[in-house]
């Protein structure tokens, strides 16, 4: 029942994702117009009823579809019916993010990012600190995130999926099924605008959606099946995670995350670094890549470095260069890198 969803939600709010329920905090609900963004927006105008908080709405245009201006005026009006202030944000130059290195999804991902961070941080400073940008990814995409992962050859210990908070983000959904929301908005006889390109099998993501996950599901018997297997991957590759943090720690290894202007960009692959077990070595190296240039390495290249690093003695004092990709470069010099 719509009942029983709203309270899973404000659960998930007020515990996983630490909003405090009873501080006028400034909450950003990022919306698209799409099933998933609605529902969450719904959900928390009712449920935001019980609580004091500062309810703001982000509409994103960028400006890549026909549909961009419609969806807009949507957002705006759904938002306003709603008594919610809503912020819209128009892509500059949509066409840089077509032409980005990282990609057009990852470009505008990360600008989406940067907008909502700014306006919270605004928001914050005329109300409380301790808000939150909340994001409508739900089970669905859960599982989608780790078999991206499990496709680009990701470690066992990052086959966890997307946490519930994440610094400034937060997301609420992330237990509920994408069915249950669209069943929720049906109910309640709520429109929303479809993104006719999630339907179209261009990018890897959507083939997961359309193809792998229903296969799955036939598969491994119904989507509670499909949900019940990916949660124990996600909590076997923590507690990995936790026990290579700990030997991270305990070798003197780097902290994850840390900013870039924080992180070192000198590493020892002394004598002692090569007598740690091969996947402390592993976690050590990947933690230094992506600390200092944000190269998230797959784990037959962290394999396949750390086996290079382990070259005789009289191999390794030579320099040389191992290509990290995204322009960036992992030089050696004797035992440093």
């Amino acid at each position: 029942t719509s009942l029983r969803l709203e309270k899973e939600v404000e659960s998930a709010l007020t515990t996983a994702c630490g909003i405090p329920a009873d501080t006028a905090v400034p909450l950003v609900v990022s919306v698209s117009g799409g099933i998933d963004s609605v529902a969450l927006l719904l959900l928390l105008h009712r449920i935001s009823r019980r609580h004091p908080w500062q309810m703001h709405v982000i509409h994103f245009n960028h400006g890549f579809r026909a549909e961009a201006v419609a969806e807009e005026v949507f957002v705006e009006e759904l938002a306003t019916s709603l008594g919610f202030s809503c912020h819209v944000r128009r892509a500059r130059q949509p066409l840089a993010m077509k032409e980005a290195a990282c990609g057009l999804q990852a470009a505008a991902r990360d600008w989406r990012r940067e907008e909502s961070e700014q306006l919270l941080a605004t928001l914050e400073e005329s109300t409380l600190k301790g808000g939150a940008v909340l994001l409508a990814h739900h089970f669905d995409d859960q599982v989608e995130t780790q078999l991206l992962k499990l496709l680009r050859g990701a470690h066992l210990a990052r086959l966890r999926g997307m946490r519930p908070r994440d610094g400034q983000f937060a997301r609420p959904l992330l237990r509920i099924q994408k069915s249950r929301l669209r069943a929720f908005l049906e109910g309640e006889g709520q429109t929303w605008m479809e993104d006719a390109s999630n339907s179209l099998p261009v990018y890897q993501r959507n083939r997961v959606r359309l193809r792998l996950v229903p296969l799955l599901a036939e598969l491994l018997g119904g989507e509670d099946a499909v949900r019940s297997r990916f949660d124990d991957i996600g909590e076997q590759s923590c507690q990995l995670a936790d026990l290579l943090d700990e030997a991270c720690k305990r070798h003197g290894g780097p902290d994850f995350p840390l900013p870039a202007q924080d992180a070192s960009r000198v590493l020892s692959v002394d004598e002692a670094f090569q007598q740690l077990p091969e996947m402390v070595r592993h976690e050590i190296v990947w933690r230094f890549v992506v600390n200092g240039c944000g190269v998230m390495l797959s784990f037959a290249s962290i394999r396949g470095l750390v086996n290079a690093l382990a070259r005789p003695t009289e191999a390794r004092a030579k320099p040389w260069a191992w290509s990290l990709g995204s322009g960036w470069e992992l030089q050696r010099r004797n035992s440093c890198v």
